[in-house]
């Protein structure tokens, strides 16, 4: 698992910058992946204009894609500065999306694990 990746990206809806942190955890089927490939990919694919929803969507379907691993989950927590500035301008709301693919989709156990390992990775020391 990768955690508290830092993105940002252009909603298209109102042409106004978001961001967060993206976390993904993956089962390898035979072949890792270096660490530092997987903040290069949430952060070109968030690059572009794109929802969170696609974006995190895009971040999974991308990895299975070239890792095949046995299942990867991708999750996001963003704010998004269209809802900061704009109607009813709540800065402090944050929007949490997640992908599950492979054996996170048929495991909840792993989901689960996934979450208590993103909350573990808060507590780094360096």
């Amino acid at each position: 698992m990768v955690s508290d990746i830092d993105f940002f990206s252009l909603c298209p809806h109102h042409l106004l910058v978001y961001g967060g942190k993206v976390h993904l955890g993956y089962i390898p089927d035979g072949r890792i992946v270096g660490i530092s490939k997987i903040p290069r990919l949430a952060q070109g694919l968030a690059a572009r204009m794109v929802v969170q929803e696609d974006l995190v969507a895009g971040i999974a379907d991308a990895f299975m894609s070239v890792v095949k691993p046995l299942g990867c989950v991708v999750k996001a927590t963003g704010k998004h500065d269209c809802v900061a500035t704009r109607g009813v301008r709540c800065p402090e709301a944050t929007m949490t999306t997640l992908a599950l693919r492979g054996v996170f989709e048929e495991k909840p156990k792993l989901v689960e694990e996934f979450h208590q390992s993103i909350t573990q990775a808060g507590t780094c020391i360096r």
